[in-house]
């Protein structure tokens, strides 16, 4: 028997783990994670919004915990999920490992390379990078990963902004980054920078947890499975996007 496309027995299962949480979420859950627009959204060092936080507020409200949401450089939250100071980190990639994730992303971003407003040429031909250098966060590793799998000598940098100040400083002539971020992160900034097509690949990313703490993955993706079924996450996604939850995650299919 199926309930509003859901089967019986994860039904069940998500009723059980709800009600195991009321005995275990008095420790609010430590997530930590970088301004990346629009799933996060940073004003004066805190998130503040973004449709990751709208999916959190609904998520955890219903498994019954608090979180806390931290901003730090992207490789020491990663390495602070890892090590279990923190429980879980937003938007990491599949390459990230020792983490874990469920089955439903948490992002979806196109990954292009980006070039200078007055560089020649428009189209992205995957030979022209060869052996070139390209700017990428440090700590990204599903965007190295792919660098190194196109043969691009990586160069890595802080963070976005720093990336694209070297950029336009003419420090290397190409930087990978998403399509989604970067033009709001170019406003928020005040640099101009144009995307070469078509873009490189489609990529997903997930909240992902300290291996510990496998039960509160395993209670997050199964809300986060009702929150599709309810048309919750498609609501959600369209106040930032102009693709519902369902369409972008048709997109990387």
């Amino acid at each position: 028997m199926v309930i509003s496309g859901l089967d019986i027995n994860k039904v069940v299962f998500v009723l059980l783990l709800l009600l195991h949480s009321v005995i275990v979420g008095a420790t609010p859950v430590k997530i930590c994670g970088v301004n990346w627009p629009p799933s996060t959204i940073v004003v004066d060092g805190h998130i503040v919004k973004g449709y990751s936080v709208d999916v959190f507020n609904e998520a955890f409200k219903r498994i019954g915990v608090e979180f806390t949401l931290t901003v730090m450089p992207w490789k020491r939250c990663v390495k602070w999920v890892t090590s279990g100071d923190f429980d879980a980190v937003i938007d990491a990639g599949e390459a990230n490992e020792g983490l874990i994730f469920g089955e439903y992303p948490n992002s979806f971003a196109p990954l292009a390379i980006f070039v200078r407003e007055g560089f020649p040429k428009d189209d992205y031909i995957p030979e022209m990078l060869t052996g070139k250098s390209v700017g990428v966060v440090r700590g990204y590793n599903s965007y190295t990963q792919v660098g190194h799998q196109l043969g691009w000598n990586i160069i890595q940098t802080n963070d976005e902004g720093k990336m694209f100040r070297m950029l336009l400083a003419k420090r290397f002539d190409y930087a990978f980054s998403d399509i989604l971020s970067t033009p709001i992160l170019s406003k928020q900034l005040g640099f101009r920078v144009k995307a070469l097509t078509p873009h490189v690949i489609n990529s997903k990313f997930y909240l992902s947890f300290n291996p510990n703490r496998y039960m509160l993955a395993k209670k997050y993706d199964a809300v986060i499975e009702i929150l599709l079924e309810e048309g919750v996450l498609d609501r959600i996604y369209k106040r930032y996007l102009s693709k519902s939850y369902r369409e972008l995650l048709a997109d990387t299919h």
